[in-house]
């Protein structure tokens, strides 16, 4: 168990493109972030912005579009 000051996760230039149908799309590009132990931590933002293949890959799965 991580203690109080430590982060749980840290994400340093993560980045994702997706290819399919004939188009290529960069759906993460070199994103930053540390979370810590015992926070509440919300990801917001539009459709397509990339929170599933970030939360995707913060998982340990694979990308499946």
């Amino acid at each position: 168990m991580a203690k109080s000051d430590e982060p749980v996760l840290v994400c340093k230039n993560v980045s994702k493109t997706l290819t399919g149908a004939g188009r290529r799309v960069e759906a993460l590009q070199d994103v930053n972030f540390r979370m810590q132990n015992g926070r509440l931590t919300g990801l917001i933002g539009p459709d397509g912005a990339g929170k599933t293949a970030l939360m995707r890959l913060a998982a340990g799965l694979g990308y499946r579009p």
